[in-house]
């Protein structure tokens, strides 16, 4: 039984992982949005709702006056090009630099996201907020930007700028 189980599982993991094999090479230039309303959510020049998501660890963390950051991504590869620039920084950058990362994982079948995505998180030395809900998801996800990682800059909870980034140099040269 457990073999069966194991090779369902796996079975999902290799389906859902071709799902976003087409992410993994867009090549897609960075735009900056410095005016106007980017999601339901967001709006440059207005306030940012205050929000709480909790952490690999099930660790409410939330927006707030002090947050110079927010960082979402929406897709797998973008994920995966975060972990990676933090795998390179010390494991308080985050909170040092007054930055929320957030993972939207909410079209994750749940026993992936339950016993490996998870997991997976769970060996990272900083917090990865996750949205798991699709409404909570659709307020601050912009379709058109959805393949590429949205830095939200604050400055006393106003959003002063929007870059959406699709590569290291460019998040690099954006967090630093």
């Amino acid at each position: 039984m457990k073999k069966i189980l194991l090779g369902t599982i796996l079975s999902i993991i290799f389906i859902f992982s071709g799902c976003n094999a087409k992410d993994e090479n867009i090549d897609l230039k960075s735009e900056v949005i410095t005016e106007g309303k980017v999601s339901d959510a967001i709006t440059i020049s207005e306030n940012m709702d205050i929000f709480t998501f909790n952490d690999q660890f099930d660790k409410p963390h939330s927006l707030s006056k002090d947050t110079k950051k927010v960082i979402f991504v929406f897709k797998k590869a973008t994920g995966h090009t975060m972990n990676d620039y933090l795998h390179t920084k010390p494991k308080d950058y985050l909170s040092s630099n007054n930055i929320l990362f957030v993972a939207d994982i909410h079209k994750m079948p749940s026993l992936i996201a339950e016993y490996v995505a998870i997991p997976d998180l769970q060996k990272n030395e900083y917090p990865v907020l996750l949205i798991k809900d699709e409404e909570e998801s659709k307020k601050f996800k912009n379709e058109k930007y959805e393949l590429r990682i949205m830095v939200v800059s604050l400055d006393n909870l106003k959003v002063t700028k929007v870059n959406f980034l699709n590569n290291p140099k460019d998040l690099e040269l954006e967090l630093n």
